[in-house]
C-alpha cells in the first residue's frame, strides 16, 4: 500500500502535467486566435476588392453607347482609325455585355 507522500508525490506530478497540458492549449488557442484574425482581415481585403460597386450593370450598359459616340465623334472630326478602333470596341463591348450583367466575371 503506498505512503501517504507517495499520493502526495503522484498527485503533484499529475498536477504539473495538467498545468503544462492547460499551457499548451492556451498556447494553440492563442496561436489559433491571431490566424482566425489574420483570415478575417484576408477575407475582409478580399470583399473589399471584390465589391463591384453601386450600380454595375448600369456602368457596363454604358460602355457600348459611350463607345458609339465615341465613334461618330471620331468619324465627324476626321480621325477615321480612331473611329475604327471605337467601333471595334463597341463589338467587343456588345459582345461581353450579357456576360457582364450576369456577373460570370
Amino acid at each position: 500500500m503506498p505512503g501517504a507522500d507517495d499520493v502526495t508525490q503522484e498527485a503533484e506530478a499529475r498536477l504539473l502535467a495538467a498545468e503544462r497540458a492547460l499551457a499548451d492549449a492556451r498556447s494553440e488557442r492563442e496561436q489559433l486566435s491571431r490566424r482566425l484574425e489574420a483570415l478575417e482581415a484576408d477575407l475582409a481585403h478580399l470583399q473589399a476588392q471584390s465589391d463591384p460597386g453601386p450600380w454595375p450593370s448600369l456602368r457596363a450598359g454604358m460602355a457600348a453607347p459611350l463607345s458609339v459616340l465615341a465613334a461618330a465623334l471620331f468619324f465627324d472630326v476626321g480621325a477615321w482609325p480612331l473611329g475604327l478602333a471605337a467601333v471595334v470596341t463597341v463589338a467587343v463591348q456588345a459582345l461581353q455585355l450579357p456576360r457582364l450583367t450576369r456577373g460570370d466575371r
